[in-house]
Parts: C-alpha cells; sequence; structure tokens
C-alpha cells in the first residue's frame, strides 16, 4: 500500500493505492451479492485476532467467494 499526496501547491489531494486498496473496494461492491454491510478477507480478521479485536458476535464465514475484478477466490468474514 502507498499513501501519497498528490497535485499542485495550489491543490493537493491524498491518496492510497495499492493490491489492499483494490480488493477493499471491490469487497464493498461485493456486499451487494454477499447481502451483507462488510466484508473482509479471512487473512485479514485473523491478523486483527491477533491484534486484540474482540468481535461482538461470532462471525459468519464465507469460503472461497469469486469477487468480481479479483485475480482469484477469497475467503471471506462478515463482520457486519
Amino acid at each position: 500500500v502507498v499513501f501519497a499526496t498528490l497535485g499542485g501547491a495550489d491543490r493537493l489531494e491524498y491518496t492510497v493505492i495499492g493490491e489492499a486498496v483494490n480488493l477493499a473496494a471491490k469487497l464493498e461492491k461485493h456486499n451487494k451479492a454477499e447481502r451483507t454491510r462488510a466484508l473482509v478477507p479471512l487473512a485479514t480478521y485473523e491478523e486483527a485476532l491477533t491484534q486484540g479485536f474482540n468481535p461482538a458476535k461470532p462471525p459468519s464465514r464465507r469460503k472461497s467467494r469469486r469477487v468480481a475484478g479479483a485475480p482469484a477466490p477469497v475467503d471471506l468474514v462478515v463482520i457486519a
């Protein structure tokens, strides 16, 4: 992931680019297909658990989902 300030002296914009950002955008759109409000890749969810995330309720897992534009199926966790 790369975070940058782009533009000229009179107008600057912040942007974030990278594979993780692209997948996040695709997952946001994929919520409609899954009838969910928030999805994360399983690996992201597991990393959050190692850093102290404590979900209020057990998550729903969805294995090998085809996400439009993603190069391979993604294991997902529904967090909302």
